[in-house]
């Protein structure tokens, strides 16, 4: 798949994301979509200079849920991680639960 209709899948997988969360009583607060080709954040080849990345932190209530009281936030990421499996998007990388991506030449 060329990289433009990969961009266009990974976007109809990332609002199908976004509203999944939302119906099931996220917020979500979405941060690097794309990143410049020069950036200093993250790796080299990170796929989020391929437009094929986006890294998301979930709210309940407006607070993000690594930080409510008592609450083992790990599970919501995994729930989301569950869905963005069925959607075809890249294995969850250890340590970094809110990054949500589609494999490009290696990288994910």
């Amino acid at each position: 798949m060329k990289l433009g209709e990969l961009q266009e899948a990974f976007s109809v997988a990332h609002g199908k994301l976004l509203l999944w969360a939302t119906e099931n009583g996220y917020g979500i607060r979405q941060k690097h979509l794309m990143r410049c080709k020069n950036c200093h954040i993250g790796k080299k080849n990170s796929v989020h200079k391929s437009s094929l990345a986006i890294d998301i932190r979930l709210t309940i209530d407006g607070t993000l849920v690594e930080y409510i009281e008592n609450h083992i936030w790990e599970a919501d990421y995994n729930m989301l991680h569950d869905y963005w499996d069925s959607l075809g998007g890249a294995p969850r990388i250890a340590g970094d639960l809110g990054h949500f991506s589609f494999k490009y030449h290696g990288m994910w």
